[in-house]
């Protein structure tokens, strides 16, 4: 009976990882055949640079670097930036009584 029990959890291991083999070789193929992988990479982007209303990204990992225009979702977060530094902070005038909440 033993010997049995052992055949048993050898084959369910075995075909353990036939099974997560044949996932890694389809999700390889998949790859080969489309030619290319997405991945995440972290980068350092730079704006105005080489010049006004472009922006430089930089990989962290090769160093390689592109340049590209500058989107509007670029332009717009350049500008909320130089708001924020610009912003004058607001003083009740002195004859106004603060009021707690």
């Amino acid at each position: 009976m033993n010997v049995e029990n052992e055949k048993k959890a050898a084959t369910s291991q075995y075909s353990s990882r036939l099974s997560s083999i044949k996932t890694s070789i389809g999700s390889l193929s998949d790859k080969v055949a489309n030619g290319y992988e997405i991945r995440e990479v972290t980068c350092d982007v730079v704006y105005h640079r080489p010049k006004q209303g472009m922006k430089t990204l930089t990989r962290k990992d090769t160093g390689a670097q592109i340049e590209e225009k500058m989107t509007d979702q670029d332009w717009n977060l350049w500008n909320q930036y130089d708001e924020k530094e610009s912003k004058i902070e607001e003083v009740p005038a002195e004859d106004e009584e603060e009021k707690p909440f």
